[in-house]
């Protein structure tokens, strides 16, 4: 699964990036925050109550959405039939597999295929919110016919 060329309002940085003004834990981007005169950087000062200007929306919270995901993996393996005959089976086959194994992207939000208010909403497409990503899923199973 990818998608290319997309832009995010990652409005989670909105607290995460605030200078200092709310409680909400940090992104590691602070740590290269504005610091003495001559620093060139895209993160603005710490300063108390977020006074830097840091609250401030700007296109540094608007990131590329670009994303490629590997979405579901699955392997298996067919049990020789004198294997299978012990448990009395016949066409036994172990297999495991997994769902959104793995996702490359640039984007700092949780997650790069968002819609902060769920599916059916269209107002908030493209806005990254606290949203919940994807689960990571595994699965451990067994078929055969008795």
């Amino acid at each position: 699964q990818f998608s290319e060329g997309n832009k995010i309002f990652n409005a989670i940085r909105v607290f995460a990036d605030d200078g200092g003004r709310y409680a909400d834990n940090k992104f590691g981007d602070v740590l290269r925050r504005w610091r003495k005169a001559g620093d060139i950087t895209d993160q603005p000062r710490a300063s108390r109550r977020g006074r830097s200007g840091a609250l401030v929306i700007s296109d540094r919270i608007i990131e590329d959405g670009s994303y490629v995901r590997l979405g579901e993996v699955t392997l298996g393996y067919n049990l020789p039939a004198r294997y299978a005959g012990i448990a009395n089976l016949q066409n036994a086959r172990l297999y495991v597999s997994g769902r959104n194994l793995y996702t490359w992207t640039d984007f700092t939000g949780y997650s790069p295929d968002v819609n902060t208010n769920g599916s059916s909403a269209n107002i908030s497409l493209g806005t990254e919110f606290y949203t919940y990503p994807p689960a990571r899923t595994f699965t451990l199973g067994l078929k055969a016919n008795w």
